[in-house]
């Protein structure tokens, strides 16, 4: 089960020079603490909504996360969550929709969060709703057909609104009953709007517990197929280009063609092809045996996270070291 992740950075209401002061700001950055956090948890799939002014400049300090960023022109909450899901629901079962003004959520309610079936579901800590919820995929393709109504009847929505309502009350406004778990970790609750609140909040509630991590990859005589790859080649599946697909990663098209012609190189198989003509001067496509490929790296990704988990675990235990 593929689960994917959305985390809307336009919409939220926080201006420009205050992204810019995150992105200064020592790591890990409000940005990678999200990442990070839905990674752990086997998110595999995560796409980053940015308003267009700020795009390039988060690009450049998450190139190689692994993230996929769409771009919006207004700052619209609607739109921002309407370009997230669209993107992700053809492929993701699960998807995760949170808001970058909440970053201090734990992996472990992630997971949580996964194995509950619920159309839509939400975490709550106190009795109160998270700005985190996990929706199935058949939700989420309902929610976007109502989303792209509400948008076409609103000039408003369309040109930019910033989300005025709770996270339960913007949800429920889709006809779904939000279904909750509880969680123990308030963190979940835990709003950040400047670098400065980031700062001060992140020294109390960010886990800092030490872990294992394992970064999957397959080689013959290198490494050629990891992460960065399975993105890359993700992305071109869905958009037919290597240029856009590049674009969409943050990664140069000459160093795309590059990762693309050593994993080639190594297999001896052709993973992309190329026709004539089409968008951009030519349509790209995931040969056969790539999507062969693709599907056995994530199967062969999850169990060894899981393995290594269990070590971890294992070995670490007795906590005689932290």
């Amino acid at each position: 089960m593929k689960i994917g992740a959305v985390i809307l950075v336009a919409g939220v209401g926080i201006p420009d020079e205050e992204m810019e002061k995150f992105l200064e700001m020592k790591r890990p950055t409000i940005f990678e603490q999200m990442i990070v956090s839905y990674q752990r948890a086997g998110v595999a799939d995560i796409a980053l909504v940015t308003r267009d002014g700020m795009a390039d400049k988060i690009e450049q300090t998450l190139h190689r996360r692994g993230v996929t960023f769409l771009d919006i022109e207004s700052d619209s909450f609607e739109l921002a969550v309407l370009k997230g899901l669209s993107y992700l629901l053809d492929t993701c079962e699960r998807i995760f929709v949170g808001d970058i003004r909440f970053p201090f959520f734990q992996p472990d309610i992630l997971v949580m969060m996964q194995k509950r079936r619920a159309e839509l579901l939400g975490a709550v800590y106190g009795g109160m709703f998270g700005d985190l919820i996990c929706t199935s995929q058949a939700c989420a393709r309902n929610i976007c057909k109502k989303l792209e109504q509400q948008i076409e009847e609103s000039a408003e929505m369309a040109e930019g609104t910033v989300r005025s309502t709770g996270v339960a009350a913007f949800w429920k406004q889709f006809g779904y009953r939000i279904a909750h778990i509880e969680v123990e970790n308030e963190g979940i609750l835990v709003k950040v709007t400047s670098a400065r609140e980031y700062e001060e909040r992140r020294q109390i509630f960010a886990e800092k517990q030490i872990r294992g991590h394992v970064k999957v990859s397959l080689a013959v005589n290198r490494s050629f197929f990891g992460p960065g790859v399975v993105t890359l080649l993700t992305q071109i599946d869905r958009l037919g280009s290597v240029r856009e697909a590049c674009a969409k990663t943050g990664m140069s098209y000459s160093k795309g063609w590059k990762l693309i012609h050593t994993a080639e190189e190594e297999t001896g198989w052709k993973i992309v092809e190329r026709m004539s003509g089409g968008k951009n001067g030519g349509e790209a496509y995931i040969t056969e045996r790539g999507h062969m490929l693709l599907e056995k790296y994530e199967l062969y990704r999850e169990r060894v996270e899981a393995a290594a988990q269990d070590i971890y675990k294992d070995v670490f235990q007795d906590g005689e070291l932290f």
